[in-house]
C-alpha cells in the first residue's frame, strides 16, 4: 500500500470511528461534468479508494461521504456530524480549536472543508438545516449544505484548482458538543434589543452630520502606527482590524471582495463589534469613494445584522 493510500484509509477510519459508518459512497466528476459513483461496505474501503485514485489520476475530481442509507434495509442513517465547505483556513482552524473536527484544505484559493462531530445524531434533513444556518452566518458555501453532501477526498488532486493537492490540516481532538453548544460557542452573543444592535437600528445608521460631529469630538486623537498602539482610537483600530480580516477572507472567497467583506462583518459582529463603527470601517477600506462607499458599507453591515439577529 502506498503512503497516500495509507493516509486516505486512515482518514476514513477516523470518520468511521467518529460517526459509526457502515458503508461509503465515492464519487468522481470528469472535466466534462460526467458524474460516476461507487458504494462499498467498510470492509471493502480499500477497493473504493483505489477506484477513486484511478479516477483522479485520469483527471477527475474525487469525493466521498458516509453512505446515507443502510445497504440492506434502505433506511436512512443518522450520523453524529455536520459538514461545511469553503471556509477560510484561519476560520476552519478556529472552529477545530473549539470543537472535535476534521479539517481538509481543498486548495489555497478554495479554502477548507470541515467535518464537525457532534454529541447527538443528525438525520440528513437535520444536518441540512444545521449546515445552512452555519453557512449563512460564517459565509461558507450555502450551495454545499445538502444533508448528503460529498466532501473532497484528501490525498487527491483538485483539478478545479490546477491540480493542487487536498490535504488534511487538523485531525479530531477534544470533546464532542451538541449543535446548540457549537452554535453558541462559535457566535458569541451580541448585545441587541428589539431591532437594534448596540443601539443602532438596521435602517437608521448615523447621518453625515452626526458622523461629522463624532469626528470633531475625537479630532484630537492621533492614530498609532501599529495595531494596538496606545495612540489609536477605537474606530481606527476597528478599521485596521476589519481590513486585515477581510484580506484574510479574500483567499477563501476566491478573490470576491464583497463576500470577504460580508464574512469579516459577521466575524466582528459576533465578537461584539459596534455596528456603527463597523460601517465606518467597511467604508474606509472598501476601495470606493464618498457616498458610494458609505452605501456599500451600510448595505454589507445591514445584511450581516439581518443574518445574525434572532427572527
Amino acid at each position: 500500500m502506498t503512503e497516500i493510500a495509507k493516509i486516505q484509509a486512515g482518514v476514513l477510519r477516523t470518520i468511521q470511528k467518529e460517526v459509526g459508518v457502515k458503508a461509503w459512497h465515492f464519487g468522481s466528476r470528469s472535466s466534462t461534468g460526467l458524474w460516476r459513483q461507487k458504494g462499498v461496505q467498510v470492509e471493502l474501503v480499500d477497493a473504493g479508494l483505489a477506484w477513486a485514485r484511478k479516477a483522479n489520476a485520469r483527471g477527475s475530481d474525487t469525493y466521498f461521504r458516509p453512505a446515507q442509507s443502510e445497504p440492506a434495509a434502505g433506511s436512512c442513517v443518522a450520523y453524529r456530524y455536520f459538514f461545511l465547505d469553503d471556509l477560510p483556513e484561519a476560520l476552519a482552524r478556529d472552529i477545530a480549536s473549539m470543537n472535535r473536527a476534521l479539517i481538509v484544505r481543498t486548495s489555497i484559493e478554495g479554502g477548507c472543508q470541515a467535518w464537525i462531530f457532534t454529541s447527538e445524531l443528525l438525520t440528513a434533513d437535520q444536518r441540512q438545516r444545521v449546515q445552512k444556518d452555519f453557512a449563512l452566518k460564517l459565509g461558507a458555501d450555502v450551495g454545499a449544505t445538502s444533508g448528503i453532501q460529498f466532501g473532497r477526498l484528501p490525498g487527491t488532486k483538485n483539478h478545479k484548482r490546477a491540480g493542487q493537492w487536498a490535504n488534511v490540516l487538523v485531525t479530531p481532538r477534544g470533546q464532542r458538543f451538541s449543535v446548540a453548544h457549537i452554535l453558541e460557542d462559535t457566535f458569541k452573543p451580541i448585545r441587541w434589543s428589539g431591532e437594534k444592535v448596540h443601539g443602532t437600528a438596521l435602517s437608521n445608521f448615523p447621518s453625515a452630520r452626526q458622523r461629522r460631529q463624532r469626528s470633531e469630538d475625537i479630532a484630537d486623537v492621533s492614530t498609532g502606527d501599529q495595531l494596538g498602539s496606545n495612540n489609536a482610537s477605537f474606530g481606527d483600530l476597528e478599521e485596521l482590524e476589519f481590513a486585515a480580516l477581510a484580506t484574510e477572507f479574500m483567499i477563501g472567497a476566491g478573490g470576491d471582495r464583497s463576500r470577504a467583506d460580508f464574512q469579516a462583518c459577521i466575524r466582528l459582529l459576533s465578537a461584539g463589534a459596534n455596528s456603527e463603527q463597523l460601517v465606518d470601517a467597511v467604508a474606509g477600506s472598501a476601495g470606493r469613494k464618498g457616498r458610494q462607499a458609505r452605501k456599500y458599507a451600510e448595505r454589507t453591515v445591514r445584511k450581516a445584522l439581518e443574518i445574525m439577529l434572532p427572527k
